[in-house]
């Protein structure tokens, strides 16, 4: 896919909301609504072109991991971290959880359809040693504003809500035009988060 590259994963459900995962960069990297997909390229044509979303209201998401290692808040957001794709298992709907490795934790996403169109991504994360703090950014955009202590929106209108964790994190100003959310993650040996996407 365009937006998932060559190691595109996409997740169609039966809600009407659908994503695509970046395998190779172990990233969520476009939702949308309304009809699934063509893939006939894939299956019938020798030089596969891209598949195409065939719904609306697309929502991307920023380039990047939605996890990565940061040694104070100030910190840029890393370009490049160590990441390990381990695959992903299926429920009885079919509806994958993918599995990664990232600075000593073990990393689960699940990702399903709430109400009023929100896309939700469970994550449950693992770890062997607390030495590397993880945080996590929920949202990016030109222009961010607090819709609650866990809870921001774009200018656009993406509004993301975090549940899970005790502390809301900072709002920082990247560039003129660029601003970033980023929470830290606390340090049990288990951590459960959810993410509520609605646009």
């Amino acid at each position: 896919m365009k937006e998932a590259g060559t190691h595109a994963i996409a997740v169609g459900l039966p809600e009407k909301i659908h994503f695509a995962f970046d395998a190779e960069r172990v990233r969520l990297s476009l939702a949308w609504r309304g009809r699934f997909l063509d893939a006939r390229g894939t299956w019938f044509e020798r030089f596969t072109p891209p598949a195409k979303p065939l719904g609306d209201g697309m929502l991307q998401f920023p380039p990047g991991l939605l996890i990565a290692p940061l040694k104070a808040a100030a910190d840029p957001w890393p370009t490049s971290v160590p990441v390990q794709f381990r695959g992903y298992r299926l429920d009885q709907r079919g509806i994958p959880t993918f599995l990664y490795r990232l600075a000593n934790h073990d990393i689960e996403e699940r990702i399903t359809a709430g109400d009023q169109s929100q896309l939700i991504r469970h994550l449950t994360l693992r770890h062997d040693t607390d030495d590397v703090r993880l945080w996590i950014r929920p949202l990016v955009g030109k222009s961010l504003s607090r819709k609650g202590p866990f809870q921001y929106a774009t200018a656009s209108g993406t509004t993301v809500s975090v549940h899970g964790l005790s502390e809301p994190g900072k709002l920082r100003q990247q560039s003129d035009t660029n601003s970033d959310w980023i929470m830290p993650l606390p340090t049990a040996a288990t951590t459960k988060i959810e993410l509520r996407y609605q646009w």
